[in-house]
């Protein structure tokens, strides 16, 4: 993993989501705070019942996530409702479009995702640096929490002087009428891998819990084992 495409925050329901589809956040960082990055880790080997913390009313169908006991697939399967009120499966490999991996500082673990440049490659690359995004993560109680890194945490310490950075927000047009998506708000993070590592250490920049994910019983598994037959 050298360099890649910007890859958007967005609140979306699964963690595929999150990091495939065009938001109106990010953050992102020049360097992971560790390196090289681990490939897997066994804790987070599995089936998992994904819950959006920040979105729970979002009538969304359900949604789960298969990590291979190698960490080299992360499958999502969302399940919604077709024209005759049937449960239908709806699954993706994370990894077809981002590599993933994992990097630590003394406190926190980090699922690290970087985009393969070929999924991106319309990207004007003098618009916006572009970078890893990072999802902490960790075990509370019988539920793994993620937290997105807060862009505006992050603007701020950027802002005061405390962390280098780069932050581009546009509310408007140059011809001063509003955007046809809103505004856009991107955070961009200098630095090595030792740098961005105290830099986090230094400041929590953790937004807050943002996804729950639960460990699925034997008959759930055996029901993804179902649903994920017809994919590739």
């Amino acid at each position: 993993m050298n360099q890649a495409p910007r890859i958007r925050r967005t609140t979306g329901m699964t963690l595929a989501l999150a990091l495939l589809l065009a938001g109106c956040e990010s953050v992102e960082f020049q360097s992971p705070p560790s390196w090289p990055l681990a490939e897997c880790d066994t804790d987070l080997v599995g089936d998992w019942r994904v819950q959006d913390l920040q979105d729970s009313a979002s009538g969304e169908g359900e949604q789960y996530l298969r990590v291979s006991s190698d960490c080299e697939h992360w499958h999502t399967i969302g399940l919604d409702k077709d024209e005759n009120g049937e449960l239908k499966p709806d699954v993706d490999d994370i990894e077809d479009d981002m590599a993933l991996g994992i990097a630590r500082t003394e406190q926190q673990s980090y699922i690290v995702a970087l985009e393969h440049p070929e999924k991106n490659a319309d990207t004007d690359p003098a618009s916006a640096p572009s970078g890893y995004v990072l999802i902490a993560y960790e075990f509370v109680e019988d539920a793994l929490i993620l937290q997105q890194i807060d862009p505006r945490a992050t603007a701020h310490r950027i802002i005061d002087g405390d962390i280098p950075g780069w932050i581009d927000k546009h509310d408007r047009n140059p011809d001063g009428s509003r955007r046809a998506y809103g505004a856009e708000f991107s955070v961009f993070v200098f630095g090595s891998s030792d740098e961005t590592r105290a830099a986090l250490e230094q400041h929590d920049l953790r937004g807050p819990p943002w996804m729950s994910l639960r460990r699925v019983d034997a008959a759930t598994s055996q029901r993804i084992d179902e649903w994920m037959k017809p994919a590739p």
